[in-house]
């Protein structure tokens, strides 16, 4: 079933240490989501919003937060795994 809901247990690392650890993190993630993304609609002949891309993955990975689950993002294995012709 799906996981339960509960606040993220932050005392097992430092204040510091988790904000400068997640914004690595959040960093990483949107720069892989964006060129993917990007490069992805280039290919294809379309345009993304990146602000709203970044809202919905901020969002995402809000909510992923309080059920346990890994970091979301848009990687470039992926994109081209369900498109070989790429």
């Amino acid at each position: 079933g799906m996981p339960e809901w509960s606040i993220p247990d932050f005392s097992a690392i430092a204040p510091k240490d988790a904000i400068i650890t997640s914004l690595s993190v959040a960093v990483v993630i949107m720069a892989e989501t964006l060129l993917a993304e990007n490069s992805f609609a280039q290919k294809n002949g379309y345009k993304i919003d990146d602000n709203q891309e970044i809202f919905a993955f901020s969002m995402g990975n809000f909510v992923a937060a309080f059920t346990g689950c890994c970091p979301i993002n848009g990687s470039e294995c992926m994109e081209y795994r369900h498109f070989p012709g790429y």
